[in-house]
């Protein structure tokens, strides 16, 4: 890679291999690339035209390396970890008024040891909320510790685009409803070829894969293994 090119193979996706560009995606949650933000210009320094996209215009991000939140490789998550937020841990990417509408291509990596201790707060997890033309896909996330309030998933808070070909292990715990291994609420978005693993704890509206799906088939609660909503084509 050249620098300040983020698209080395010139797929039009941005290449993302540490937590501080993960996280820089909260400020380009339509993937272009184009922030002015100065934390996402940071996590970019010297960026060339375009972030190196191959035409004018990037079309998402995609992980080049597995990453963990044990960053200081200790074995545990905590105040030494560089996104500890004095015990908040993560912030979820993605709100109602400014949803994940882009895509992130795992490509088979695998981001370990997310924590999030967020118990007074709605729709949290890696992703709060998936909008109707996000894209998660290919990639998996290993024992994370997820504590919310309504709309805990493993994964993603609400769904209302796309998640394919994705896994979750470890703990999800919602101090209210709609909590789910992979996701808490289903907002008429797919979920394909996913499957979740991780235990999951929460009041009501409870399910190994999805919470609660607020206009899909299987309301209310979700099996564990694979789901596709019948009313919803494919990907």
């Amino acid at each position: 890679m050249r620098q300040g090119d983020y698209d080395a193979d010139d797929d039009r996706m941005i290449e993302i291999g540490s937590l501080v560009r993960l996280n820089a995606i909260r400020w380009d949650l339509d993937g272009d690339g184009a922030s002015e933000d100065a934390a996402y210009l940071a996590a970019f320094p010297d960026a060339v035209a375009n972030m190196g996209c191959a035409s004018s215009r990037c079309r998402g991000y995609e992980l080049s390396d597995d990453l963990d939140f044990d960053t200081d490789g200790d074995g545990s998550v905590d105040s030494d970890d560089e996104f500890w937020n004095q015990c908040m841990g993560w912030e979820p990417m993605g709100v109602f008024w400014l949803s994940f509408d882009t895509r992130l291509m795992g490509n088979g990596h695998v981001i370990s040891n997310l924590f999030v201790r967020r118990q007074e707060q709605w729709d949290v997890c890696l992703f709060g909320v998936i909008g109707s033309t996000g894209h998660v896909r290919g990639m998996g996330l290993a024992s994370v510790d997820v504590e919310g309030d309504n709309g805990v998933g493993g994964m993603v808070g609400v769904n209302v685009g796309k998640v394919s070909a994705c896994y979750v292990s470890g703990s999800v715990v919602g101090e209210g409803n709609r909590v789910g291994g992979l996701v808490g609420t289903g907002g008429g978005g797919i979920i394909m070829s996913s499957y979740s693993a991780a235990d999951v704890t929460g009041a009501e509206g409870v399910g190994g894969l999805i919470g609660y799906d607020i206009w899909g088939p299987y309301s209310p609660a979700m099996p564990w293994g694979t789901y596709t909503p019948r009313t919803t084509p494919g990907v």
